[in-house]
């Protein structure tokens, strides 16, 4: 599970090193991939029913990409938009994306240990998942929509 962590360290890497971003999360979640099929040869057999392991997977695999996509959407916002767009969206991520990875494996964790049923779990998760996305995409457009007076305030700041 440290795999899911790694990435979170291109946040931290300025947004104009765009090559160490990108790398942080992509090799990452390539590892994850080669690790999740290395996972599935161990399990004795073949399920047609939903394991624990597919619903961890899933979660890791979401919360992994969004932090690739997180890299494209700070480089494209800072090309597209502003550069404190792009330092909002990176402010943000450092702290909801571990937040919500740590959130995601005490649920995974604890639902485990009490032997919840699977699907219900993967509801779960899925619905930590959804609320956690629309609020990060809800908070990038309000601070896109309230750019014009952050600016105003910086340039006011630095004229006097």
């Amino acid at each position: 599970f440290s795999l899911l962590f790694i990435p979170f360290a291109g946040f931290f890497i300025p947004i104009e090193q765009v090559m160490p971003r990108v790398a942080t999360g992509f090799i990452s979640f390539l590892s994850l991939q080669v690790f999740r099929t290395m996972a599935y040869s161990l399990i004795p057999k073949q399920s047609s029913s939903l394991l624990w392991m597919d619903v961890t997977m899933f979660s890791v695999t979401v919360i992994m990409f969004a932090s690739v996509l997180e890299n494209v959407l700070a480089q494209a916002m800072r090309a597209n938009i502003s550069s404190i767009s792009a330092r909002f969206v990176d402010n943000l991520s450092r702290v909801t994306f571990p937040m919500i990875g740590l959130c995601l494996l005490v649920v995974l964790f604890i639902m485990g240990a009490m032997n919840v049923d699977n699907t219900f779990t993967m509801v779960v998760c899925l619905s930590i998942l959804t609320f956690w996305l629309v609020s990060f995409a809800v908070a990038v457009v309000l601070s896109i929509r309230r750019l014009p007076a952050t600016l105003m305030k910086t340039l006011v700041r630095r004229i006097s």
